[in-house]
């Protein structure tokens, strides 16, 4: 319980620094489905704060780089799982940290992957206003994008 002051009590500090729990995260450097579940970035316009298609939560969504729709994670509706249980999509980027997820191999694939590198730069470029270290001029991205209109156009 956090005390009057709003600071956290010397059970709240033992429970967020016990890290027994958690494991690291290696993602694979290729993944067979780039090769042919990948639209190309090519005059598609990114808006990082779309909602989901199903229920409107503008929280925590993912783009299918198949379809290019954009549903919730598992953590809020699972309607991007649901959209790949249902359409066979099995490759989505999240706009929370970039990350790429292949619900098929149940991994996730490095943001340096020659296939899916230019949607990576282009919706780092929307989120943060630069394309991501070491790729600038690599890649092109239409129209201007910057960091308040989360938009890669």
């Amino acid at each position: 319980m956090a005390s009057s002051e709003g600071q956290l009590d010397k059970t709240q500090i033992e429970d967020a620094t016990d890290f027994s729990e958690w494991f690291s995260v290696e993602p694979a450097t290729d993944c067979p489905h780039t090769a042919t579940d990948v639209l190309s970035a090519d005059g598609c316009c990114f808006d990082l704060k779309s909602p989901c298609a199903t229920c409107a939560n503008e929280g925590e969504n993912m783009l299918c780089l198949a379809c290019h729709e954009v549903h919730c994670g598992r953590h809020v509706g699972q309607h991007m799982l649901k959209h790949n249980e249902s359409i066979g999509h099995p490759l989505v980027m999240g706009f929370m940290d970039l990350s790429f997820w292949c619900y098929t191999c149940e991994q996730y694939i490095v943001q340096t992957n020659p296939r899916l590198l230019p949607i990576y730069a282009a919706l780092h470029t929307a989120k943060f206003g630069e394309p991501p270290p070491g790729v600038a001029g690599s890649v092109a991205i239409s129209g201007e994008s910057n960091s308040s209109s989360s938009s890669a156009c």
